[in-house]
């Protein structure tokens, strides 16, 4: 989240802190937005309730401010019959990329 939405990450769309004329200028001072000390609130607890209330914050602030659209999100499901093996079906896929698919060069059948 603080790669696209922090106000001091090159990536980001949001603006900088007040009283920072680059992002080097409000890392060095300190400065801050609502928005990242939100992130930072959220990234630093460990209830799993807070985070959600507090992502949830977030998305509407980052909603109203018109600085990211918010569509549904994508969610890959896989059928599958018994027998049939392979990362992203039977075993994890380390989430090295935004979005793993199963790799079915890798899956096989079990033959009876």
């Amino acid at each position: 989240m603080n790669v696209r939405f922090g106000s001091t990450s090159p990536y980001s769309g949001t603006p900088l802190p007040e009283g920072a004329e680059t992002m080097e200028e409000a890392q060095a001072e300190g400065l801050e937005t609502e928005l990242d000390e939100l992130l930072n609130e959220a990234a630093s607890t460990t209830d799993e309730d807070e985070r959600q209330e507090l992502y949830e914050e977030i998305s509407e602030y980052i909603s109203e401010e018109a600085y990211a659209p918010f569509g549904p999100a994508f969610s890959p499901a896989q059928v599958v019959r018994d027998g049939v093996y392979g990362p992203g079906l039977t075993e994890p896929i380390p989430a090295l990329a935004v979005n793993q698919q199963v790799l079915y060069d890798r899956v096989w059948i079990e033959q009876e």
